[in-house]
């Protein structure tokens, strides 16, 4: 329990506080908008993340089950150009830059995923 709620308050008076508490300090309301910014920020990233890992996974393994071939593509596995990207994953349309992570079929190629992080957060953003 914080220190502005006080048992037995309803929701109206703990929006009422803070509202006030907004109103007296504004330099406390904006610090207070720019941390949920930042919160809402990295929650959708950490969730773009994990899809991106998601997809990257099933990838890996549809890729690891198939005969050798040669790999020609410049996206993180599970997305964009890749064989086996999957609805909108396959729409991340983006150059992976060097990483750590490793192709089934170009094992000796190394990749991150975090190009295709962005391109996930920045579609979903347009969409809101």
């Amino acid at each position: 329990m914080s220190a502005a709620t006080v048992p037995g308050d309803d929701l109206g008076a703990v929006v009422d506080r803070a509202l006030a508490a907004f109103a007296t300090d504004v330099s406390y309301a904006v610090a207070m908008a720019s941390a949920a910014t930042a919160i809402d920020r990295k929650r959708r990233v950490w969730q773009a993340r994990k899809e991106v890992r998601a997809a990257q996974a099933v990838a890996h393994a549809e890729c690891e089950s198939t005969e050798p071939f040669t790999c020609h593509a410049v996206s993180a596995c599970g997305t964009g150009d890749c064989k086996f990207a999957h609805g909108e994953h396959g729409r991340l349309l983006r150059v992976a830059r060097a990483g750590t992570a490793r192709r089934p079929q170009a094992p000796h190629e190394l990749y991150s995923i975090e190009d295709a992080v962005d391109a996930l957060v920045e579609r979903r953003a347009r969409s809101r």
